[in-house]
């Protein structure tokens, strides 16, 4: 694990935050390269990613805070302190999801035309993202002694364990399900929502 990539200064560069910004960024080439291709304008692509971005935070953040309420009871000043880390992909995408369908209705698009075009960006961005949560230490796997089993250490959560990689299982079932779609578009491109 290395969470932290490098300092500035005494601010924390972390490869969690790093990595998920390239994936971000990923996501944003491969969506606008795609756009014309479901009948949306490319250069309207980087507002719609930037709100899904801001929204998906919010959410991955709240996902967090309601999975510890009792501890956010007690320090609700402490919801702010994005620093401090506690964020969830399940939030993440539940918030980036009603975005994206405020942004579908202002501009015109049918939802599952919006979920066609943006599903490999994605996976592309979760497949980099859990890169970052694996240099992290976060979102790792149930003890195993498999020949490519990695040393976990839980923060706070006892001692070092040999646990499955699920971060990198996350990310290669995110590629392959990416070059799957993609693939299936090529061959059926009148499969896709219209």
């Amino acid at each position: 694990m290395h969470p932290v990539l490098f300092e500035i200064f005494g601010f924390q560069i972390r490869s969690w935050g790093v990595l998920l910004v390239i994936g971000v960024l990923a996501g944003m080439v491969l969506a606008a390269r795609r756009a014309r291709r479901f009948g949306i304008s490319p250069e309207g692509t980087m507002d719609m990613a930037w709100l899904l971005l801001i929204a998906g935070v919010i959410g991955a953040r709240l996902g967090w805070v309601v999975q510890q309420l009792p501890y956010y009871l007690e320090r609700p000043v402490e919801i702010f302190y994005l620093r401090a880390g506690g964020m969830t992909s399940y939030g993440g995408v539940a918030g980036a999801a009603i975005a994206l369908a405020f942004w579908c209705r202002r501009a015109g698009v049918p939802f599952l035309v919006a979920l066609d075009w943006l599903a490999a960006p994605a996976l592309a961005v979760n497949a980099i993202g859990r890169v970052g949560c694996f240099l992290n230490g976060c979102c790792y796997g149930a003890e195993c002694d498999l020949p490519w089993a990695v040393v976990v250490h839980p923060e706070g959560e006892g001692e070092a364990y040999l646990g499955h990689p699920a971060q990198l299982y996350d990310t290669a079932l995110s590629l392959l399900g990416a070059a799957a779609l993609l693939w299936y578009e090529r061959r059926s491109p009148t499969a896709l929502a219209r």
